[in-house]
């Protein structure tokens, strides 16, 4: 009989191995961190003057090999142009077209990407596995942009004379969908248990100029884009370690 329960044991063991449950990469997962716009009315590049405002992500990631995952993404970033612009000629020039020269609002977005694994683990029997899980992708997504843009209404600048009259200032609701690509690297502790902490870089490229609400296009980049900075927490879903529980 002891002999029966040796093998029983063995073929479990060799059926399930410890390996694939230990460092399975199905997770979810919640992000929060700062975030900024690059945008028409958000800032230049040269003086780095943006506005940076919170931004938060739910994620669901399923393996699909030892190096590769896919993941979706969806979440909620909060915009904000600053009031940075302060040359009053574009801002004129840009309320005979009805553009924003500054918005407040929020941007909800969902994207799908394969992720890359630069150095997934090697198998429960190295016992020197790495410490930090490093990987980066790129994907396809559409982001949903509620605004309120604050532009300059009835300008009228006459040519002959060169006199302006300046529009009232108004506030009015506008929205945006468009689609983006967005590019993420990343790094994870890798403690090998069901949970793990790990830090997130986004660039989201927006294939429209009007995020902002003003797609003038004056500035060195001419799509928009929206930047993250997240520090994440994961829940792995399907991890097992037949040593210890958590």
């Amino acid at each position: 009989m002891k002999y029966l329960i040796a093998i029983l044991f063995m073929f479990a063991l060799n059926v399930t191995p410890a390996s694939a449950q230990l460092d399975l990469r199905d997770y979810v997962a919640l992000g929060i961190g700062p975030s900024m716009i690059y945008g028409d009315n958000t800032g230049s590049l040269s003086s780095m003057n943006y506005r940076f405002r919170p931004s938060a992500s739910l994620m669901v990631n399923y393996q699909l090999r030892r190096r590769w995952d896919v993941r979706v993404t969806s979440g909620v970033q909060v915009l904000d142009a600053g009031g940075r612009v302060d040359d009053m000629d574009a801002i004129l020039q840009w309320s005979l077209d009805d553009q924003a020269y500054d918005f407040k609002g929020q941007a909800y977005f969902a994207d799908i990407m394969p992720m890359y694994q630069f150095n997934p683990n090697r198998g429960m029997k190295d016992m020197y596995n790495y410490k930090v899980n490093v990987y980066g992708g790129i994907g396809i997504g559409v982001m949903h942009v509620r605004r309120e843009d604050r532009l300059l209404l009835n300008t009228v600048i006459i040519p002959e004379t060169g006199e302006t009259f300046i529009g009232a200032d108004a506030t009015i609701n506008r929205n945006t969908t468009t689609a983006y690509i967005p590019l993420r690297i990343g790094a994870s502790t890798n403690f090998r248990r069901n949970w793990d902490i790990g830090a997130e870089i986004t660039l989201m490229t927006a294939m429209s100029s009007d995020v902002d609400g003003n797609n003038i296009r004056i500035k060195e980049l001419h799509n928009d884009m929206l930047f993250q900075f997240q520090i994440m927490v994961r829940r792995y879903i399907g991890r097992h370690n037949p040593f210890y529980w958590d």
